[in-house]
């Protein structure tokens, strides 16, 4: 086994391949999904009339709702930079691939994961990643990683959000208890981090436990020291914080005029409803939780609903370069260089 600084190469970080699911499992978990979309769609949409919604249409602000997509398609070639980066940590010292196909592989990913359930987006990019000659473990450990980064830095801008006052916080009565939970758990996610050279070793000790010592053992090469790691914790702030952007222009689009701080508030509740696997895409879910927590701040159940309703919608057309990427995109193996590190 090679060995670089003690611990082993990306390729070499292969976790177990799953079993496939069966299909009638699949089946009968996307009708669930489904059942549980239609059904908050129609709670919160049972007392609204569709004239309500088609007036707050036509007061819509383009010039804003202009920015609003803006701000979310500038996180397409960030996301490739971000996933780029942890593909390369996951190799040999000084790697670096082309960030060309990252990016063409991460707006593709965001476009499936929009018009699919969320795991659509994961399988495309896991499937382009190996189409580019990664291998199945690599691409599988490098998902997962992206995806824990963005929990991870959405949990810490979250807990910044919280110090801060906010109306929507303060008309929920949740702030100091939120405060306390994503504390205690970035508290603990670093204690984890600090450990992973310990605890590994005692992980692989056992199947069942050896995938979480693969995962461990590849976040700590991606993100020790923590230079290495930096560039990619940055990219998923400023990701995030275009989304803060998007969310405070789409309501002043609106005319709701959310400060930004009550946008970054609803930001990280919309974020964490869509990483919950019990919904498409978290249609249904966030228009219940955006509508109930609008309506604390006065707003009404129709501008709360049309308010959630046109961020699914923004996201989605956003989205779009990546099915023009998709149609385009030839993939194929592209080979990472070795950099030089500069003379200082």
């Amino acid at each position: 086994m090679t060995q670089t600084g003690g611990m082993p190469s990306g390729d070499e970080l292969e976790p177990p391949v799953p079993r496939r699911v069966s299909r009638l499992k699949t089946i009968a978990l996307f009708a669930l999904k489904l059942t549980i979309t239609v059904g908050c769609l129609w709670y919160v949409t049972r007392n609204i009339k569709l004239d309500e919604l088609g007036g707050l249409a036509g007061s819509l602000d383009l010039a804003w709702t202009g920015c609003a997509v803006l701000a979310v398609m500038l996180q397409l070639p960030l996301a490739g930079l971000r996933l780029g980066g942890i593909v390369d940590g996951l190799g040999v010292p000084r790697e670096s691939s082309p960030r060309g196909p990252m990016i063409a592989i991460s707006s593709i990913g965001l476009f499936f994961g929009q018009i699919l359930p969320n795991p659509g987006g994961d399988a495309m990019r896991l499937w382009l990643l190996r189409r580019i000659g990664r291998t199945w473990g690599r691409a599988v450990t490098s998902v997962l990683i992206d995806r824990a980064v963005g929990v991870v830095v959405l949990l810490a801008l979250g807990f910044v959000t919280l110090l801060f006052p906010s109306t929507l916080t303060e008309a929920a009565g949740n702030r100091l208890l939120l405060l306390a939970t994503v504390g205690i758990v970035i508290a603990g996610g670093l204690a984890g981090f600090a450990l992973i050279p310990y605890l590994a070793p005692i992980l692989e000790r056992s199947r069942i436990t050896r995938p979480a010592a693969y995962l461990g053992r590849a976040i700590h090469r991606v993100f020790y020291p923590p230079r290495a790691g930096a560039p990619i914790l940055a990219v998923a702030l400023v990701i995030h914080m275009l989304t803060i952007v998007a969310i405070w222009s789409l309501a002043r689009a609106e005319g709701l005029g959310l400060p930004l701080v009550d946008a970054a508030v609803l930001f990280a509740m919309i974020a964490v409803l869509s990483l919950l696997p019990i919904s498409i895409s978290g249609w249904g879910v966030r228009e219940v939780a955006v509508t109930a927590l609008l309506q604390s701040y006065g707003v009404s159940q129709a501008q709360g609903l049309f308010f959630s309703v046109s961020f699914g919608i923004l996201l989605i057309v956003a989205a779009l370069p990546g099915a023009v990427v998709y149609a385009l995109y030839a993939p194929k193996p592209v080979e990472a260089r070795i950099v030089s590190p500069r003379a200082h």
